[in-house]
C-alpha cells in the first residue's frame, strides 16, 4: 500500500476531498473534464448505477455505440465477464494497474460491487460536506449525473 494513502477511511475521505483528490487525480478538475468529452461522438459515459440496475442493457447499449454485435451463442458469455464475481476472480488480468496502488492489490479494485457503502461509513455531516464541495465545484448537471447517473437537461442527454 503507498504511504500517502491514510489507512483510516473516514481520515482518508477528508484528506480526499480537502486535497480535491490528493493522492490520486484532481477530482473536481478531473470530474468535469471527461464530461465535457461526452460531446464528442465517440465518448460514451456509462454510470455503475445503470450498470447495476439492468446489465444486459447497458452492455447492448455499449455494443451498440461500438458497432459490434454479439451473437446469441456469445451473450451468455459476455454476460458472464461483465459480472463482479468473474472479474474479482480475474482480478490480475483485469483490474487497472493503478489498482496494486491499493491495500490489498488488484483483488481490492473489485471490493464488493455495491454503491453507497459509504453510507454506513460516513456521518450525515461527512456526506454534506462533500455534497456541498460537490455543488461548489460542480455544475448541477455533472454533480447529479455523478450521483446518480441522471442528467437535469434532457437536451444534454448522454450517450
Amino acid at each position: 500500500m503507498r504511504p500517502d494513502i491514510n489507512p483510516d477511511v473516514r481520515q482518508f475521505f477528508h484528506e480526499w476531498l480537502d486535497k480535491n483528490g490528493f493522492p490520486f487525480n484532481p477530482f473536481f478538475w478531473n470530474v468535469p473534464s471527461w464530461r465535457e468529452l461526452r460531446k464528442h461522438s465517440n465518448v460514451m459515459l456509462v454510470h455503475f448505477n445503470a450498470l447495476k440496475a439492468n446489465m444486459p442493457a447497458e452492455i447492448r447499449r455499449i455494443a451498440d455505440f461500438l458497432g459490434t454485435v454479439c451473437d446469441a451463442a456469445t451473450w451468455p458469455r459476455v454476460l458472464e465477464h461483465c459480472t463482479f464475481d468473474y472479474m474479482k476472480r480475474n482480478a490480475d488480468q483485469v483490474a487497472p494497474n493503478p489498482a496494486v496502488n491499493l491495500r490489498g492489490g488488484k483483488k481490492a479494485f473489485f471490493n464488493q460491487g455495491t454503491d453507497e457503502r459509504w453510507r454506513n461509513v460516513l456521518t450525515c455531516a461527512e456526506i454534506q460536506k462533500h455534497e456541498d464541495l460537490a455543488a461548489r465545484r460542480l455544475t448541477p448537471d455533472c454533480a447529479r449525473w455523478l450521483n446518480t447517473g441522471e442528467v437535469l437537461c434532457r437536451s444534454a442527454q448522454i450517450t
